[in-house]
């Protein structure tokens, strides 16, 4: 694959500016393409257990980012009297201290 990127490139190089920016965006979705069917081909073939529990992972440290963002917004906002703690619903709330 790689030796055949390289005769792509040189073949690029000799052709102006127009044509090169229509290869080279073939060039990347076809490598994208490539990546994204091997991936799919990868979690299809995983047991039960495995899928699961990577995308009980994944959304976890998703939603991790998320509610980091949120804390660092309202630390932000805090006023001097107040301490940031959670309800019993685990929402982010002002508490007098």
């Amino acid at each position: 694959m790689m030796a055949k990127n390289l005769g792509i490139k040189r073949k690029l190089a000799n052709t102006n500016c127009f044509e090169l920016k229509t290869y080279k965006s073939v060039l990347s979705e076809v490598i994208n393409s490539k990546i994204k069917s091997t991936r799919l081909q990868s979690s299809s073939q995983q047991n039960l257990f495995h899928y699961f529990s990577y995308n009980r992972l994944m959304d976890y440290w998703h939603n991790r980012v998320i509610v980091d963002k949120q804390f660092n917004s309202m630390l932000k906002t805090k006023k001097d009297n107040e301490i940031i703690a959670r309800d019993y619903l685990h929402r982010f709330i002002y508490q007098l201290s």
